[in-house]
């Protein structure tokens, strides 16, 4: 069966850790745990995944958005493993080592028998890494363009350009149907 999905969201300061736990199955949303086949998380290598994105909604300023997030349906007739190098090699393509980021598959029952909904949360903070270190705080401070060792890593202005969204469902089109006529 064909299947196309890929959409964007924007994370307000405060949704940041929430919509983490969710993506994950934790805590209040425990109920989603068997959900979970497979998670992945570019993050500094002094923060777990979950501190992160406590870090940002507690640092990030009050009108910031702290993640974009890219939501995309996978081949269910794809196994596990399958998927999950589809999606390595996609967020490699497209992410590379230039974002933070937290990527989880979740494969749950679908409204239609016998079909399975799989699917990928890609958490995305959208401060492009400048390779200068920083500690979390500063990290989610604003950026100095003047002295930029003193202000947080900058954003990467593609990703509130609508085109942004074109361009990335474009190549996961051209990706995606490159591997199932494999």
């Amino acid at each position: 069966m064909a299947i196309f999905h890929l959409s964007f969201s924007n994370g307000k300061v405060g949704k940041g850790l929430a919509h983490f736990k969710y993506i994950m199955g934790e805590d209040r949303y425990s109920y989603k745990e068997n959900e979970v086949i497979y998670e992945k998380h570019n993050m500094p290598p002094h923060v777990s995944a979950e501190d992160f994105w406590q870090s940002a909604d507690a640092y990030e300023r009050a009108n910031g958005r702290v993640y974009k997030e890219i939501r995309i349906a996978l081949p269910n007739g794809f196994s596990k493993k399958e998927n999950q190098d589809l999606l390595n090699k996609f967020l490699e393509k497209e992410l590379g080592n230039n974002f933070y980021y937290s990527a989880v598959i979740h494969d749950k029952d679908s409204s239609e028998d016998e079909i399975r909904n799989v699917h990928a949360h890609i958490m995305i903070c959208p401060r492009k890494i400048d390779g200068i270190e920083r500690d979390t705080k500063q990290f989610f401070s604003r950026y100095n363009s003047k002295n930029i060792e003193k202000g947080g890593w900058e954003k990467d202005k593609k990703w509130r350009e609508r085109s942004t969204l074109k361009n990335i469902r474009k190549e996961w089109e051209t990706f995606l149907n490159f591997e199932l006529e494999k």
